[in-house]
């Protein structure tokens, strides 16, 4: 009788899938957690091998099906025959050179952590980059690289604590940048409603310069026909000064005798604004 045939063939412990110059490479037992058997080694091995020989891969993807990226070493296969018969001492060698291998490869290798992640797999690395620095983000909840990691020299480990720090900070400096430019709204809104207000007065501003121009043109005039007549001219200008005081005063001295007592108050307070004291005064403008 013919053999039977198996529903399904007996799926590689490691996938490799190829996405354009993506390559995703699987570790494929999630029954044991991705536990690493020497069938597993080899595969992997002959996975990555096959990558090194393409040119067209630009980033490899390395992941776990299943709950876990790697719970180590196969527990099943420890004290028992090794691949091929080989002693322990060429299956530690052939495992270091499997691993440089790995770590030697042309493209970039993203390898996406869950679950177990177990083996001392960072020291390994460290060694066969020979210590160039590792950059490890690790935003599982809970997460998935040991914090131990963090304590190896060359490696720079990132967990969500580290992002929720940032984010404080980023707060706290936005928080600090707020305060500053409400400071400088404020500041800016006085001095915008300090031009307004000149801008409000300015008409009455232009009326009394208009009205002083006056008074000084008729006073000029009055001068000049007197020193064409041939006066003293230390007389024409006291009688200059005395009619433009005269001119300037004979508005406001009405206005306070005509006043009631409550605006009279209010104008005697205006005086005290409008005309302060000669030692008060800002210095003529040259």
């Amino acid at each position: 009788m013919p053999k039977a045939v198996p529903d399904e063939l007996p799926s590689q412990p490691v996938l490799l899938d190829i996405d354009g110059p993506v390559a995703i490479v699987s570790n494929n037992r999630p029954e044991v957690h991705n536990a690493a058997s020497d069938a597993f080694n080899r595969r992997l091995w002959e996975v990555f091998y096959e990558l090194h020989l393409r040119d067209d891969i630009r980033c490899v993807i390395w992941r776990g099906n299943g709950k876990s990226f790697s719970s180590g070493r196969d527990l099943r296969e420890l004290g028992g025959p090794r691949d091929g018969g080989m002693s322990h001492l060429q299956h530690i060698e052939r495992g270091h050179r499997w691993t440089q291998m790995l770590f030697s490869c042309p493209a970039p290798i993203i390898v996406s952590l869950k679950g177990w992640v177990i083996g001392g797999m960072f020291e390994r690395a460290l060694k066969a980059r020979r210590r160039k620095p590792m950059f490890v983000v690790d935003f599982a909840v809970p997460r998935d690289v040991e914090p131990e990691v963090a304590t190896l020299e060359d490696v720079f480990l990132y967990t969500i604590d580290d992002l929720g720090n940032v984010v404080s900070e980023g707060r706290e400096r936005r928080q600090s940048a707020v305060t500053e430019a409400e400071a400088i709204v404020e500041a800016q809104l006085r001095a915008f409603r300090e031009w307004q207000g000149t801008r409000a007065a300015a008409p009455a501003i232009v009326e009394l310069r208009r009205r002083a121009d006056q008074y000084r043109e008729a006073e000029l005039a009055k001068a000049r026909a007197r020193l064409a007549k041939g006066e003293d001219p230390a007389a024409v200008l006291e009688g200059l000064a005395r009619g433009l005081a005269n001119k300037f005063l004979h508005h406001p001295s009405q206005a306070l005798s005509r006043a009631a007592e409550g605006e009279r108050e209010t104008l005697a307070r205006a005086i005290e604004t409008l005309f302060p004291e000669a030692a008060e005064r800002e210095p003529e403008e040259s």
